[in-house]
């Protein structure tokens, strides 16, 4: 016999609807909230998209939020420095997380793990190269006398 997974506590919207009832959403829908991981939002009641619903529900309303949706960033703070091959672990994955949760497109991601990629490699040439003209030095002092 196949023992089942244990399934965690059923994700559903934090709002409520007019009647005072939870949101109804399908879990599948939901948007976890970045400053509060763990509670869920569908589209109409996350507090960070009300500039999208506004959009949404203006003339042209499928338009516009395209447009909306198609400027969106990550901020300077949320990505960190990158001085390492760890930042830059650190932001691929940040990047990663934010596309497949629709905060950022994935034509910007792509840019942004091409561009990772890009300094990941002139890095570790910069890394050989230092190693490589102290490996010469080296050499070259064993051999003067």
């Amino acid at each position: 016999m196949t023992a089942m997974p244990e399934q965690g506590p059923e994700r559903r919207c934090g709002a409520t609807t007019n009647t005072g009832e939870p949101c109804g959403v399908d879990p599948g829908l939901l948007i976890e909230d970045d400053q509060t991981p763990g509670v869920y939002w569908c589209f109409n009641h996350h507090p960070d998209y009300e500039d999208a619903r506004a959009a949404a529900r203006s003339k042209g309303g499928l338009r516009t939020a395209a447009k909306v949706q198609r400027f969106r960033f990550l901020d300077k703070d949320e990505l960190g420095r990158l001085d390492s091959p760890e930042d830059a672990r650190r932001i691929a994955a940040l990047v990663a997380m934010a596309v497949a949760t629709g905060r950022l497109s994935s034509a910007a991601g792509g840019t942004v793990l091409k561009s990772l990629d890009t300094w990941l490699h002139s890095n570790e040439q910069t890394e050989l190269a230092v190693r490589l003209d102290a490996m010469e030095k080296q050499l070259q002092r064993g051999r003067t006398p």
